[in-house]
């Protein structure tokens, strides 16, 4: 039982202190410290996104691990004294209570470490080739090994929580721990808004979803992905107020593009949404500039996942030339998303993150309302998964079946602070 707690605690630490590294490279000395959550968040997306590339680059395992806790290490000592670090009783209160709910998870990820469907067929191979300190052939799927060409950033967090060699139980608490970031940061978010009761009701409301506890424990990399888009959402609507503001939200997709191949996506809305306001006058072009070689620690990964199909979308040329089939795929496609939000196809319930993301939708359709939080990250995300279920030539119901309960978890905890910060506004 030591091992996942003593993983989960270094994991926490390590990402913690590059996020300071990260903070104190990014923003002006007299700026506001950052709520702990979001440099863990921040850390962490840093980290999933550097580790792969400086594998790649031809770094043996040991001593891309060395390098990182080494920067940790940096940032700890950087900040340890500086008072940054010392939350208040009312924050720890409330910390304490979010993770209340998710224990249950967190004890039936360490006590039954089983491995089925996606953990078995994706994650896990990847976490055990990165032990192994080698990289596949990323051209070639074995029965053993489906998306041989998936990122692995979640594989090298998993690796860096224990370097001593990770267990399936360690790689479900690893995949569990975002779920509890991700609704601290929606406190600490709404609590630098000025809504701090308001805020611990969403991030409560977040954490009490059968499906944040279901998906919490099974070693799958959702939670990270709900975390890097609330963080990539925060770093947007932070642009303009705070220095590290822009620079977060290029972390977070980074991030997301090494943990899951729809983060593409959402590295595509910060870098259009820089560029847009470069346009505008809001962003010096300089500065854009800088941000924008970030991405430049994912050109590893792209050549060596080079030949692989860049997307999922390969039925969608044929079907373009044949409008009747394309429109009768849709309506299936729309149908079987209908299903699965009232049957839930993953735990036998309805999907409730699919309502909440449902209900949210609703919140942020009046316009005048303020935008305390910019939801472009998530909202990006609903088009495409439409997209994606009717140009991909699998079985529409088996790919909605598998896949929405587990999207709509990675876009509720954004959306559902964007409209319960619109309403605690307009109460105000």
């Amino acid at each position: 039982m030591w091992e996942p707690g003593l993983a989960l605690l270094l994991l926490l630490t390590t990402a913690i202190g590059i996020g300071l590294v990260v903070r104190a490279a990014l923003a002006a000395p007299e700026a506001a410290p950052l709520p702990i959550s979001l440099l863990a968040l921040a850390g962490a997306c840093t980290a999933a996104a550097l580790l792969p590339a400086l594998f790649l680059l031809g770094l043996p395992r040991p001593a891309v691990l060395g390098a990182t806790y080494a920067l940790a290490a940096v940032g700890w000592w950087r900040w340890a004294r500086s008072g940054l670090l010392r939350p208040d009783r009312r924050t720890l209160a409330a910390t304490a209570l979010l993770l209340l709910p998710l224990l249950g998870p967190l004890l039936a990820a360490v006590a039954l470490p089983t491995l089925a469907e996606d953990a078995a067929l994706v994650w896990w191979p990847k976490v055990a080739e990165v032990a192994a300190g080698r990289w596949p052939e990323l051209h070639v799927a074995t029965t053993v090994h489906t998306n041989p060409g998936y990122p692995r950033g979640m594989a090298w967090l998993t690796n860096l929580a224990c370097p001593w060699g990770p267990t399936p139980a360690v790689m479900h608490v690893v995949a569990w721990a975002p779920a509890w970031l991700v609704a601290v940061a929606m406190l600490a978010f709404a609590r630098q808004r000025g809504a701090y009761g308001g805020g611990l009701l969403l991030a409560l409301t977040f954490v009490v979803l059968p499906d944040a506890a279901y998906y919490a424990s099974l070693g799958l990399a959702d939670g990270a992905m709900a975390g890097a888009i609330l963080l990539a959402a925060i770093g947007l609507s932070w642009r303009h107020e705070r220095p590290c503001g822009l620079a977060l939200a290029v972390l977070a997709g980074i991030g997301a593009c090494s943990l899951k191949e729809e983060g593409k996506l959402v590295l595509a809305v910060v870098a259009g949404t820089a560029l847009l306001d470069c346009c505008r006058g809001r962003l010096p072009w300089r500065r854009l500039l800088l941000l924008g070689s970030a991405p430049v620690v994912l050109v590893p990964f792209w050549l060596a996942s080079r030949g692989e199909r860049a997307t999922r979308l390969e039925a969608l040329p044929t079907l373009l030339q044949e409008p009747d089939i394309l429109l009768t795929r849709t309506v299936a496609s729309v149908e079987q998303m209908g299903k699965a939000l009232v049957s839930g196809p993953s735990y036998d319930g309805p999907s409730f993150a699919g309502f909440l993301v449902l209900v949210s939708l609703v919140l942020l359709v009046p316009r005048p309302w303020p935008r305390p939080l910019a939801p472009w990250p998530a909202l990006v995300f609903l088009p495409v998964v439409v997209l994606v279920y009717v140009g991909t030539g699998v079985d529409v119901r088996w790919h909605v079946g598998s896949t929405f309960d587990r999207l709509m978890l990675q876009l509720a905890p954004t959306l559902w602070l964007a409209a319960g910060l619109r309403l605690v506004a307009v109460r105000k």
